[in-house]
């Protein structure tokens, strides 16, 4: 084993701040940055991916609240069922599938790279404009952005509201333990009792069995989808949602997935691998978004970590026992 007389380190923990730079230092982080607000071009929010391969098309099932076919517990799911390169392949593609399938579920088409709402628009006539549509998702993702600052102002506020609280009742315990005031005088509630909703219950049922995952159409197995949930015209729980490429491995979708996440254009997005041929709950669950990457070769150089590898999965963090 080395001696470790000669090992040395320095570090550096930045310039020193004040208590109110540090304040407007993690203000900053919490501020999200709108690329699109002086965009000139129409619908700058409703924006096109790039695209990148060959597929340009992609046939989906979907069930659901406001489409024809419903789930029995009343949730949203979409299967991606291929992709082709063409209208026509995609046309050819959907006929085999009905054919095989006996119209069991509808098939839509979908283009790659641009955004789809869900559910789709009521039907009228005259129908909606694809244009329309478009107007309605741009509006709906530019509200997310404006309602993300005042989300944060409400914060700030209830913050200071609650701290000011807790220093106000630190007081009356001060003055009781003086003899200042009865100990009647306490208060034990706070004036901003949190609210507890429950969002998710572990017994829910499981899709139904019909819902079996299909034999590939293609060489291609996984996708790699965004999604935001906002208010749509005729949806107060709509979603508005992306394909953003299929491939043929998971480390494709997973490496083009964190380039998503870098663009600034995709803030306000979960970004998800999943799998091609099988139903997906929409919104995705969230134990399935990724949403931190780690880079192990960087931590460890972070951590100063000697003769020890750091490996990361899903899990968590594994660290080995040292390798001399």
């Amino acid at each position: 084993m080395e001696s470790l007389d000669d090992l040395s380190a320095s570090y550096t923990v930045g310039e020193p701040m004040t208590f109110e730079q540090m304040t407007k230092a993690r203000e900053a982080e919490q501020t999200i940055h709108n690329p699109f607000i002086e965009m000139q071009e129409k619908n700058p929010y409703v924006f096109e991916d790039k695209p990148f391969g060959n597929r340009r098309f992609a046939l989906i099932s979907l069930v659901g609240p406001g489409l024809p076919q419903q789930h029995r517990d009343g949730k949203t799911f979409l299967k991606i069922k291929g992709a082709t390169t063409s209208m026509n392949q995609a046309k050819n593609l959907a006929n085999a599938l009905h054919e095989k399938e006996e119209k069991k579920y509808g098939i839509y088409l979908t283009e790659l790279f641009k955004f789809v709402c869900l559910p789709p628009p009521p039907s009228a006539d005259p129908p909606m404009t694809p244009e329309a549509i478009d107007e309605a998702m741009n509006d709906a993702i530019r509200t997310c952005y404006e309602n993300f600052d005042k989300d944060r102002d409400d914060f700030k506020t209830r913050k200071k509201t609650m701290l000011d609280d807790i220093k106000r009742q630190n007081e009356i315990t001060k003055r009781i333990a003086d003899g200042e005031l009865p100990p009647e005088a306490a208060e034990s509630e706070s004036i901003l009792p949190e609210t507890f909703v429950k969002t998710s219950n572990d017994d829910d049922p499981a899709p139904d069995e019909s819902m079996e995952k299909d034999p590939a159409t293609s060489n291609e197995h996984f996708v790699a989808l965004a999604t935001l949930t906002c208010a749509l015209p005729w949806a107060e729980n709509g979603l508005i949602y992306k394909i953003c490429g299929v491939f043929e491995t998971q480390a494709q979708a997973e490496s083009h997935m964190i380039n998503l996440k870098k663009s600034t254009k995709y803030k306000l997005f979960d970004i998800t691998v999943a799998e091609m041929y099988s139903w997906l709950e929409m919104p995705p669950p969230y134990e399935i978004i990724d949403t931190v990457q780690y880079d192990s070769t960087k931590l460890t150089e972070a951590l100063g970590a000697r003769k020890q590898k750091i490996e990361i999965d899903h899990c968590g963090m594994q660290e080995p026992a040292d390798l001399s």
